[in-house]
């Protein structure tokens, strides 16, 4: 890769993110107008790349979220025999941004999936009640207590 020079070898490796991660993009975009929706734009933002849309439907945004990692997977799966460097990019790409991590693709799917009651995240419980587990209560137990206590008092 780049000779083993140092320099060349980022400037190749950020070149060839920067492509992937536009790939990645331009699948959301793609998707979003077959789904309908109105993309405003895409834009550069924290080193990367973001689709600017309206909102759409639970099933479209759940689409719409998992189309860029997507293409991002079966671009790595594809170009892995002829340009192993540019699939590790888009690995690299397609995965991360199916972590469930706040403002990823991931968070985005599993919020649709929720949406349309397909799945459940966990709620978080209050420190305070973690003692009961060893009392014998269970998550379940504590998760119910602790929206108990957030409930509004009538």
């Amino acid at each position: 890769m780049a000779n083993g020079d140092p320099v060349n070898t980022l400037i190749l490796s950020l070149c060839l993110y920067y492509v992937a991660a536009l790939l990645h993009e331009m699948a959301h975009v793609l998707v979003a107008v077959w789904c309908g929706v109105r993309v405003k734009g895409v834009r550069f933002t924290w080193g990367s790349l973001a689709v600017v849309r309206e909102a759409g439907g639970p099933f479209a945004n759940l689409s719409i979220s998992l189309a860029g990692p997507a293409l991002s997977l079966v671009i790595a799966w594809l170009a892995w025999p002829y340009f192993t460097a540019f699939s590790w990019a888009n690995l690299c790409v397609g995965i991360c941004n199916l972590l469930p991590i706040r403002g990823s693709d991931g968070d985005r799917a599993i919020s649709c999936m929720e949406a349309m009651g397909w799945v459940r995240r966990p709620r978080r419980v209050d420190p305070r009640l973690r003692w009961l587990r060893a009392k014998g209560y269970t998550d379940t137990d504590l998760e119910l207590l602790t929206v108990a206590e957030e409930s509004p008092q009538g």
